[in-house]
Order: structure tokens, then sequence, then C-alpha cells
């Protein structure tokens, strides 16, 4: 990126993405005060964020995904209090999410997945309560899901898939309404499914395969009329299979691999002529 492009005042849009770009982000970018997105994803760019792009408090689109960025993410973004979207997936950054990002009230897209963070979530990151897709897959982060998260009312997408989180599935995430995918897959995460998950109506994708969930699959998932997959393959899951007949789109169903037992009658599989995944193998199931 040429470093002269930063003396361009009056540039309120740089969509540089998809090229070969090379080279560092320039350092002297709030030169550009009235730039509102960035976006320069897919290139091959490198070096680290520079601290300086924080002074472009207008800026409210930041994407610098799939290139080859790397060192941490600066504290000093969270200072962006106009930022809607970051998005930085793909590249090399190591470290933790700067507590910092708590500040950035405004923020609805956080997509960081596909680095090598680690670390545990901040403890404060449900005050983001305007966040509708958090997108932190492919990391190494550790730790529990912080109790503040019940306070993501406005959460689409929760995507936190492969990576190292631990401790009990909240019962809250069942109060989260406006879910449409829940991403879970392969962490260490134990406990028990939500006892009510009727408030999912808009879910459509439920994965939480591969962790350490115990007890029953709740009644109330066969209520979920929009959902298309369930995958809750390897866990330690008992009980019966609930009757599905009210999920009329689902395609895929995976339940291999618990310990679940009784019949397949309240599957009403004859019923259901969407699937194209069905696998209740390696469980206790007679009839």
């Amino acid at each position: 990126l040429p470093e002269t492009w930063s003396a361009m005042s009056s540039l309120s849009w740089l969509y540089l993405n998809e090229n070969n770009l090379q080279g560092n982000i320039p350092a002297d970018l709030t030169r550009t005060p009235q730039l509102r997105e960035l976006i320069v994803a897919d290139n091959a760019i490198s070096g680290v964020l520079p601290t300086s792009i924080a002074g472009m408090m207008n800026l409210e689109v930041l994407d610098v995904s799939g290139n080859q960025l790397n060192g941490s993410i600066p504290d000093e973004i969270g200072s962006m209090s106009n930022l809607l979207v970051f998005r930085s997936a793909g590249n090399q950054h190591e470290g933790t999410l700067p507590i910092t990002f708590t500040n950035m009230i405004s923020l609805e897209e956080l997509v960081l997945n596909d680095n090598n963070l680690s670390g545990q979530l901040p403890a404060d990151l449900g005050f983001l309560d305007k966040l509708r897709i958090l997108q932190l897959d492919d990391n190494q982060i550790q730790g529990v899901l912080p109790d503040s998260m019940r306070f993501m009312m406005s959460l689409n997408h929760l995507g936190l898939a492969n990576n190292r989180l631990s401790g009990e599935l909240p019962e809250w995430l069942g109060y989260l309404s406006e879910l449409e995918t829940i991403a879970l897959q392969n962490n260490n995460l134990s406990g028990t499914l939500p006892t009510d998950i009727s408030n999912w109506y808009e879910l459509k994708s439920l994965n939480i395969a591969n962790n350490l969930l115990q007890g029953t699959i709740p009644p109330s998932l066969g209520n979920l009329s929009l959902l298309h997959e369930v995958l809750l393959q390897d866990n330690t899951l008992t009980g019966i299979i609930p009757a599905l007949n009210g999920m009329h789109g689902l395609e895929v169903l995976n339940l291999a691999r618990n310990g679940l037992s009784g019949g397949l009658g309240g599957l009403r599989i004859d019923e259901a002529d969407t699937f194209t995944v069905l696998d209740l193998s390696a469980n206790n199931l007679s009839g």
C-alpha cells in the first residue's frame, strides 16, 4: 500500500480487496480522518496492525482478513467507538483478545477465525450488546463462556468451534432468541444442553459435536421448525431421542457415538422427506 495514499484526506471508502498487494499497512493512515470503510482483504499484506489505526475515529468497517498479518491485535483498537465491523480472519495473529474490545460499543461483527489467538474470552465481552456475529473459530482460545454473554441478545451467529473451551454449557445460552447458528464443536464443553431451548425459534444450525456433554436432549428441540442441521455426535448424551416432527426442514441429524437409548418411533422419519444425512450409529437404540 503506497504511503502517499494516506495523504488523501477526503477519502471515505477504500476497497482494495482480492488483489496481490504486499507490504505493510501504512502507519500514518490517520491522515485520512474521513475514511469510513477500509477493506483490504485477500491480499498478501504482512506485518502487524499498526496501533495508529485507532486514530481513524470515523472508521466503521475494517476488513483485513485473508492476509499474512502477524503479532497481537493492538489494545488501541478498543478506542474505535464507531467501528461496526472488524474482520481479521485468516491471518497469523497471536496473543489474547484485548479486553479493550468491550469498549467498542457499536460493534456488530467481530470476525477473527483462523488465527493463533489464545487465552480466555474477555469477562465483559457480553457488554457488546449490539454484536450480531461473533466468529472466533479455529484458534486456541480456552476457559469458559463468560457469564456476561447472556446480554448479547442481538447475537445471530456464535462461532467458537475448534478451540479449547471448557466448563459447563451455560443455561443462559437458551435465552439468546436471535441465534441462527451455534458452532461450538470440537471443544471441551461439559454439562447439559439448556433445559429450555424453545427460544431458539430462529435457529438453523446447531453444532456442539465432539464435546463432553451429558444428560438428555430437550424435547423442545423437536419444535424448532427452521433447523436444517443438528450435530451432537461424539458426546455422552443419554435418554431417548425426542419427537422431531416439528422440524420440517431438517436435512442433517447426527447423534452418533453417544449413549442414547429407546426406539426410533419418535423420529417420525416417515414424515421427513428432507433428510440427506441421518447418523445414529454407536448408541444403545433398540426396537
